[in-house]
C-alpha cells in the first residue's frame, strides 16, 4: 500500500484551508469535513510558543512522523498460512500551519492512499507515532527541562471518510520530575 504526500498537489489556498482545520480542531469535525478526498489522514502537532521551536529549516524538521500497521500475506510453504508482516512508513506530507497571531506553534501533517477496509473480516489497525527528532536542537533551551510528545502514538481504523486525529501535543517536564522518588 503506497502512502502519498498529497501536499505537493495542493494549492496555497487549500493549504491555508487545511491549516484552519488544524487550528480549529474539535472532536467529530472530521465526520463533517472532508477537505480533499476520503482517503486522507489528517493530523497536527501543537505546542506553546514559550517552549521554543526546532532549529531546522522549518518547524516540520523537528519531528519524525511514522505510520505503522501489519499487513497479512499468504505464505504457500506447507502448511499454507497467513503471516503478519509489520509495515512502517514515513509521513513526509507535513507543513507549518502556524499564523503569526497564534499563541501556539502548529505543524499539520497529511497522508493519502489509505484504503477503506470496513467490509473486511480483518480490519487494519493503524498507528501514527510522532517523536521529536534527536538530531535537531530547539530554541529556548532551558537546563533540566525535557520536551516530549503526548501521546506518542494514536491508533485508528480506516472507514469511508477521512481520518482526523486529535492533535498531538509537545509538552515540557522538569528534569527533577524525571528522577524516580523525588516528587513521589
Amino acid at each position: 500500500m503506497p502512502i502519498d504526500n498529497p501536499l505537493s498537489n495542493l494549492t496555497a489556498e487549500q493549504l491555508t484551508s487545511l491549516g484552519g482545520y488544524f487550528r480549529n480542531y474539535q472532536p467529530g469535525v472530521g465526520d463533517l469535513v472532508t477537505p480533499v478526498d476520503p482517503g486522507f489522514l489528517l493530523g497536527s502537532i501543537i505546542w506553546p510558543k514559550s517552549l521554543g521551536k526546532p532549529l531546522s529549516s522549518d518547524l516540520t524538521g523537528g519531528f519524525s512522523i511514522l505510520l505503522k500497521f501489519s499487513q497479512s500475506v499468504f505464505d504457500f510453504t506447507p502448511p499454507a498460512h497467513f503471516i503478519e508482516l509489520p509495515v512502517v512508513l514515513v509521513i513526509d506530507g507535513k507543513y507549518d500551519a502556524t499564523r503569526p497571531e497564534d499563541e501556539d506553534y502548529n505543524v499539520g501533517f497529511v497522508a493519502s492512499g489509505l484504503s477503506n477496509d470496513e467490509a473486511s473480516s480483518h480490519r487494519t489497525t493503524y498507528a501514527v507515532e510522532v517523536s521529536l527528532r534527536t538530531d535537531v536542537n530547539w530554541t529556548n533551551e532551558v537546563p533540566f527541562i525535557r520536551r516530549f510528545v503526548s501521546p506518542r502514538v494514536r491508533t485508528f481504523q480506516k472507514g469511508t471518510a477521512s481520518v482526523w486525529l486529535e492533535p498531538f501535543r509537545v509538552l515540557k517536564r522538569s528534569g527533577v520530575e524525571l528522577i524516580p522518588g523525588v516528587l513521589s
